[in-house]
């Protein structure tokens, strides 16, 4: 499996480099605020609450949930919409920002990186789906997921943290620390895979995967100023192999 994992890390690579310096122009930058402490803290404090959250998630709904990673993460994410995104909606609601700042809009300012970003990552889905092992999801879920596993972690992610930070730095600091942050957050994740698997060279692999991952949304993000390009990514990435292996049972 590490092998596979150096594989797609390639392919991700070539995306990224792709994305950085040949595809889309780097829009305008978002008006930056007087008090950039105020983002930094914000940005900090959301981190830690989604850090604590994932940890629940691995100690907690993995107990109550031992066999079955769709309810488990449907289950999880349902908490996580009512319990988290509160704090997070008052943090946006007392800055007065403009959703569409945090890519809730219809426009998308370039349709070109729109469209390899999703084209790229239906490549990285087929990798995993022939490369790494699939879950096996039911259709209800898949659908669920949609919204419980990819929405909600781009919207915090990029459409709060990334934007937080653009306003309170400048874009590329933002794209790097986003990446930064998104990775960290799945340390508790990557601890556990390693203490079941206990295979550490997979584990630091899909790390550095992680962070690509990370840069690479961030770019797809920056440059189309749209979430929801994003959140098919996310998507393709996490359940582009569960999708087929479902697709080949129903034939």
């Amino acid at each position: 499996m590490s092998l596979g994992l150096i594989i797609i890390g390639i392919a991700l690579a070539i995306i990224l480099i792709l994305l950085f310096k040949f595809i889309g122009n780097y829009p305008e930058p978002l008006p930056s605020i007087k008090d950039q402490k105020e983002e930094i803290r914000d940005v900090i404090i959301i981190w830690i609450l989604f850090t604590i959250y994932v940890v629940i998630f691995i100690f907690v709904f993995r107990t109550l949930f031992p066999n079955s990673w769709s309810e488990l993460y449907i289950s999880s994410h349902i908490v996580l919409t009512f319990f988290f995104l509160i704090p997070l909606w008052y943090i946006i609601r007392k800055d007065k920002v403009d959703w569409r700042e945090l890519g809730l809009t219809k426009k998308v300012e370039s349709w070109p990186v729109a469209f390899f970003g999703i084209a790229g990552y239906i490549i990285i889905g087929f990798l995993s789906f022939f490369l790494l092992d699939p879950m096996n999801v039911n259709l209800i879920s898949l659908i669920l997921l949609i919204y419980s596993n990819a929405f909600l972690e781009e919207f915090i992610f990029r459409g709060v943290i990334q934007t937080k930070l653009e306003r309170a730095t400048d874009q590329r600091k933002a794209l790097l620390h986003q990446g930064i942050i998104f990775v960290l957050i799945h340390i508790p994740y990557d601890i556990f895979l390693y203490s079941i698997m206990g295979d550490l060279l997979y584990v630091v692999l899909l790390f550095i995967l992680q962070f690509i991952h990370g840069l690479i949304y961030g770019l797809i993000f920056m440059k189309t100023r749209n979430l929801f390009a994003r959140v098919i990514c996310h998507f393709l990435t996490n359940w582009t192999g569960a999708t087929i292996l479902l697709f080949l049972q129903i034939l």
